[in-house]
């Protein structure tokens, strides 16, 4: 009866210890990101980029000035420190899928979006600083 008494507790505490070990860790890319498309036909087109990640799903906003134009991000992934996701565009009336993987490494993250019809460009951004309390 004492070893159960003595095992219960460990037992509790290696349960408790395996919960929170398991709980995935908040996606680096999660915040509000200012970006370039570089070289476009139209020049450096900046945008804004919002990410959030909740029950294991990405949802955000891509901002997109030089189309003045707010859309959602569809199929977001994130493996090894690259975030991937599309975003439906409308493109002189036509609606484009654009494809955006991007790098980030802490504050920056770099790579390309694809947008069928008009070319693949470099997209570099920079993580928006936050109000700290």
């Amino acid at each position: 009866m004492k070893r159960i008494a003595f095992l219960l507790p460990l037992l509790f505490i290696f349960a408790g210890c395996t919960v929170f070990r398991s709980a995935p860790a908040t996606p680096a890319v999660v915040g509000s990101w200012d970006y370039v498309v570089h070289d476009t036909p139209q020049g450096d087109a900046p945008g804004t980029l919002s990410v959030d990640y909740a029950d294991g799903i990405f949802s955000g906003m891509l901002a997109v000035e030089v189309l003045m134009q707010r859309v959602p991000i569809e199929e977001a992934t994130w493996a090894k420190d690259v975030f991937s996701f599309n975003a439906a565009l409308d493109i002189n009336g036509a609606v484009v899928t654009t494809k955006t993987t991007l790098a980030v490494a802490g504050d920056t993250a770099e790579g390309t979006i694809d947008v069928p019809g008009y070319g693949t460009y470099k997209i570099t951004g920079t993580r928006q600083a936050t109000a700290s309390h």
